[in-house]
């Protein structure tokens, strides 16, 4: 079996849910990287899709969207790293949730600006949080 590392991303990226919801599964997760060069770039956005045990790491990600998704049954789900950036902008809305999961967001905040002040921007609307910090236990409800 070859060894699987996750996705590993290097550009702005959008992905999008158009007709029917796709439904993702990757255990290794996404991992989203910019170099200092890129960083004007570095903006994902997620739209109308289910996760599935899908974690997602964002170094240096300047903003980061995420519309009408749903994240479920993930150990962590969200870790968002800044090094060499001074703000971070995460927007969570339209009809968004989040399921058994054992920690929603983690924010790291490392120390490589010292000249400069750091700004963190949380927008969350329109947005469940059900039943997390339980990672590994079934819901009856649910497949």
């Amino acid at each position: 079996m070859a060894c699987h590392h996750g996705i590993h991303v290097t550009k702005g990226l959008t992905i999008k849910g158009i007709y029917f919801p796709p439904h993702v599964l990757c255990v290794r997760g996404f991992h989203f990287q910019w170099t200092v060069n890129e960083q004007q770039n570095s903006r994902f956005e997620l739209s109308g899709i289910h996760f599935r045990q899908t974690p997602f790491t964002c170094k240096d990600c300047k903003r980061i969207v995420i519309h009408n998704c749903s994240f479920r049954y993930t150990e962590r789900t969200f870790i968002i790293e800044t090094q060499n950036i001074s703000s971070v902008q995460l927007d969570v809305h339209g009809d968004s949730s989040f399921r058994y999961n054992s920690q929603c967001f983690e924010f790291l905040l490392f120390d490589d600006c010292r000249e400069q002040n750091r700004f963190l921007e949380v927008n969350i609307t329109d947005t469940k949080f059900e039943k997390n910090g339980f990672h590994g236990q079934k819901d009856k409800e649910e497949p």
